[in-house]
């Protein structure tokens, strides 16, 4: 399996935050990003947040693998810039702030629907789509009514085609003959004047 060249001790080394001491234990071929991460991990703040590493002498120290190693007795010291703060300051403040956020929200929405009267332009608008949609439906009902009318209409039309259709014209048939017309003349009554 080999002479064992690959085994790589790991790295450790002793911080000191603010009044309380860690230890970190990293390997010598992680990235200086990683061992950021674990400072930033040890000290309880962001990823993003700035460090500084300062040895017993106050001397920066390089943030980097190839850190040196020192002991509880001397460890180093992590300071926050940028006036950063931990994670549980930063989590138990955020409650806070939403409440003040979301009031000040609250109330400018009252404002709002005061200045602008939304409750009144919604009811008066709810009213005026409550009469057209009333209009509609009646207009509706008359469309209804009226295609009706046409369909009796064009039912009475092919009732009355059809009956002249099979009626004929008998009057051409008949011929009055002279007699019958006088005779029709004298059934006619006369009245003196």
């Amino acid at each position: 399996m080999g002479n064992g060249s690959s085994i790589v001790e790991s790295k450790t080394i002793f911080v000191r935050i603010g009044d309380r001491n860690d230890k970190i234990v990293f390997s010598p071929h992680c990235t200086p990003k990683d061992v950021h991460n674990l400072l930033a991990q040890a000290a309880n703040v962001s990823i993003s947040t700035v460090l500084q590493l300062r040895n017993q002498a106050d001397a920066l120290v390089s943030i980097s693998p190839s850190i040196p190693v020192n002991t509880a007795s001397s460890p180093y010291n992590i300071i926050l810039t940028n006036d950063c703060q931990p994670l549980q300051a930063i989590a138990a403040s955020v409650p806070s702030e939403v409440n003040a956020i979301n009031g000040t929200l609250m109330k400018v929405t009252d404002h709002f629907d005061k200045a602008l009267k939304l409750d009144e332009i919604r009811s008066e608008i709810a009213t005026r789509l409550y009469n057209l949609e009333k209009q509609i439906e009646k207009e509706g009902q008359k469309l209804v009514e009226i295609e009706k009318c046409k369909k009796d209409i064009a039912e009475i039309r092919s009732h009355i085609y059809e009956s002249q259709k099979h009626s004929g014209d008998y009057s051409k048939f008949i011929a009055l003959s002279d007699e019958f017309k006088i005779q029709m003349k004298r059934d006619v009554l006369c009245y003196p004047k």
